[in-house]
């Protein structure tokens, strides 16, 4: 319990909240009261409480001479229209009967770091360039959000900075911005950041804001604007971290504008500095419940520096950034290049073990199909090595490496070859001629199939490129739609089938040929090759996707309209069949070359159906679809039980 209170009063003191402050106090007996000028001089007093009912630039000034004391000053702020950041920063009620109870209880006491700015104590925040809103956490209508995020869409622009940390680390890169924080609470809500950042670490927290490219940049915005808050995690690869107990920042040796807690200022470098334990704050409620937590000296000087800036740019992509406009699709960094392009090159080699997979899972998969079971299709589909080769493809394709494309194409020419000379002599010895439903669901690829195809693709190049997805759903994904497709057409080779093969290997293309433009288009997109360089190889693959997308679309037309068809006949009101208690089933449609369609039909009966009343069905037909129809009628005559003599 204190038994003197140091009123720190400022110039904008009214006497109205003065008398207040007073009569509030007064009702706590056994307190001396002490009426403080903020420049007075300072005298340590380590069993007194200084109650500030100062401005901020007024309190900053006090602290500023304070924080040195050898017995860190105990110190609880009043709430005050002038004194916003400090407020925020400590989370004190505006209610000032709650912030005296506050300041009076010793459970809310804590040894909290002070940061300095060029000299300046920061309650909040430092901010240099443009972060975009990342600072700012006020609630907002939806339409001021919408405005916002419009306003800023445009501003997008990098500035060279180099940043010293305490251990001597040098940083040079581009970045657009600057956010520095000493503390930061989840139930604070001064900024976007959903992070709990100690205020008794002895660090600093700079976020660095580098969005690479206009998609990172969207990306960013849409999180700022409409998540509220959000963990670092989530923009791993657009924001750099750096936790350290000093940090110096220049940018190209000259003056540029940073803002301490919203007040702007011009200098050519910025001295960020934290004092450990320099001032022992109550903090307000706002704050939660408070844990104290002491940290030891020799712990502060031990700690090592968190330096995360694989999200920064470097090297020849900083140049790139600042003196061009930023790209649309982000660009790989080196490291992240050459790490992907090493493990494809080795993907797209032949070798022993893709022979062995590819024979197993293409005897696996032919199993399946004339098993017509779901699971041991899945099986070979595991087993399938296709994916390296068909990844490494896509990535010779986009940045027009042919080395590259020549290794990958001869792999998958092999693989290809291998399965179907395993599925025709499968066939041969395989005493069983039946098509399946397995094997017939992969003889007429549409736009759906090309489509798998397409997520695929993507699928399996993301995978690639970031290796925290497992590899092994990208091999699942291609398998899906390459494996299946060549056993039935090595069968049809077996049978000497060539509508199954055609039919077959028509699909097998059309998923080689999409998979390998969406994973080109991906990598793309993740910046592993400039869209110029792209250009040749993507035109090629996208020439043949053309080519092959031709009778896709004629099977999805012919789909559509069986599908159609098949929905109009289901409405037909059967009436002469009522009359003549039959029961009539569409089983199939299709429409033929001059306009007119066969319908497949099941006609059950219980005596033998009449020619008219054939006839009649077949106009109500023509009638609902408005074609000629012809019928192809399975007739079932359903005989009753006799009935016993009476």
């Amino acid at each position: 319990m204190y038994q003197t209170i140091n009123l720190l009063l400022g110039e904008l003191s009214t006497s109205e909240r003065i008398d207040e402050i007073k009569a509030l106090l007064s009702e706590r007996v056994d307190i001396t009261l002490n009426i403080v000028e903020p420049n007075a001089e300072i005298v340590e007093a380590g069993d007194s409480l200084f109650l500030s009912y100062l401005t901020d630039a007024e309190l900053k000034d006090w602290l500023n001479r304070a924080k040195l004391f050898d017995q860190p000053p105990s110190v609880a702020i009043l709430p005050n229209e002038h004194c916003p950041a400090a407020m925020k920063s400590m989370g004190i009620s505006k209610d000032l009967s709650q912030a005296l109870e506050d300041a009076m209880d010793f459970n809310r006491r804590q040894l909290v770091d002070v940061l300095i700015c060029n000299e300046e104590p920061v309650f909040q925040h430092v901010t240099a360039g443009d972060v975009f809103g990342l600072n700012n956490a006020v609630e907002a209508t939806m339409w001021d959000k919408v405005k916002a995020f419009w306003r800023n869409l445009h501003q997008i622009h990098f500035d060279s900075y180099s940043l010293t940390t305490a251990k001597d680390q040098h940083i040079q890169t581009a970045a657009t911005g600057i956010l520095v924080l000493e503390h930061n609470s989840r139930s604070q809500g001064a900024n976007h950041v959903n992070e709990n950042l100690s205020s008794q670490d002895g660090k600093l927290n700079a976020f660095v804001l580098a969005p690479k490219s206009l998609i990172n940049y969207l990306y960013f915005m849409f999180v700022v604007f409409f998540v509220r808050r959000f963990s670092m995690d989530d923009l791993s690869r657009i924001v750099g971290v750096i936790q350290t107990s000093k940090l110096t920042v220049t940018s190209s040796g000259r003056e540029f504008e940073y803002r301490i807690d919203g007040y702007s200022y011009q200098a050519s470098q910025l001295d960020l500095i934290i004092y450990p334990k320099a001032v022992c704050f109550h903090l307000g409620r706002g704050m939660g419940n408070i844990e104290v937590t002491e940290v030891e000296d020799e712990d502060l000087k031990t700690q090592k520096d968190k330096v995360r800036i694989k999200a920064l740019p470097q090297g020849d992509l900083t140049s790139a950034l600042l003196t061009k406009p930023v790209p649309f699709f982000p660009r790989a960094s080196d490291e992240d290049f050459k790490d992907l392009f090493v493990t494809l090159r080795t993907g797209a080699l032949f070798s022993e073990s893709f022979i062995v997979l590819m024979v197993l899972s293409t005897l696996l998969g032919a199993t399946g199909l004339f098993m017509s079971s779901g699971p041991v299709i899945i099986g070979a589909m595991i087993l399938a090595p296709l994916m390296a080769p068909i990844i490494s493809l896509s990535m010779g394709v986009v940045r027009y490496e042919l080395n590259l494309m020549q290794t990958a194409l001869k792999t998958l020419f092999w693989g290809t070859s291998v399965a179907l000379l395993v599925g025709t002599i499968y066939a041969w010895l395989m005493p069983l001629s039946t098509v399946t439903p397995e094997i017939a669901a992969r003889l007429n690829p549409n736009l759906l199939d090309l489509m798998v195809a397409v997520i695929s693709g993507i699928a399996g190049a993301y995978a690639s490129a970031r290796s925290e997805v497992a590899k092994s759903l990208a091999g699942v994904a291609i398998a899906v739609a390459l494996i299946p497709p060549l056993a039935v057409t090595g069968i049809g080779l077996g049978w000497g089938d060539w509508a199954i093969v055609l039919g077959s290997f028509l699909l097998f293309l059309t998923n080689l040929v999409g998979i390998t433009l969406a994973a080109a288009f991906t990598f793309i997109v993740l910046g592993y090759s400039p869209v110029k360089r792209a250009k040749k190889g993507i035109s090629y693959t996208l020439i043949l996707m053309v080519l092959i997308s031709i009778p896709l679309l004629m099977s999805f037309y012919d789909l559509v309209e069986k599908n159609n068809l098949m929905r109009q006949l289901h409405q037909v009101e059967w009436v002469s069949a009522k009359q003549n208690d039959v029961e009539v089933d569409v089983t199939d449609v299709e429409s033929r070359f001059g306009g007119d369609v066969r319908v497949w039909v099941d006609i059950t009966s219980r005596e033998d159906v009449s020619a008219e009343t054939l006839r009649v069905i077949q106009r109500q037909m023509q009638q609902k679809i408005g074609r000629d129809i012809e019928l192809e009628i399975t007739r079932r005559i359903l005989l009753m039980p006799d009935q016993p003599p009476s």
